[in-house]
């Protein structure tokens, strides 16, 4: 069976990812972890994702009123409604 076009791609992509993740397991503090993880994904994504889509993060409100709670990654909609409060976005 011939792999997808793009597969090399990714394959050579996930390695850089997994020695990402491996480097950022050398620091102990879990502030670090958290935030160099977040980085390197959000790098990930910025890169492969559409023009039309965004990362952010927050929390995600649906229109029967329910609640994530804090998100550290979102992937959203250029046009989708963001409700500002000061420095944060929901």
């Amino acid at each position: 069976m011939e792999k997808p076009i793009l597969f090399e791609y990714f394959s050579k992509t996930a390695r850089v990812l997994m020695a990402d993740y491996e480097r950022s397991r050398e620091q102990e503090a879990s502030l670090n972890l958290g935030r160099n993880r977040e980085f390197f994904c959000e790098r990930f994504l910025t890169n492969v994702l559409p023009f039309k889509l965004r990362i952010s993060s927050g929390e995600i409100w649906d229109a029967k009123g329910t609640k994530t709670g804090q998100l550290d990654l979102i992937i959203i909609r250029e046009d989708a409604p963001v409700l500002d409060f000061g420095t944060a976005n929901v």
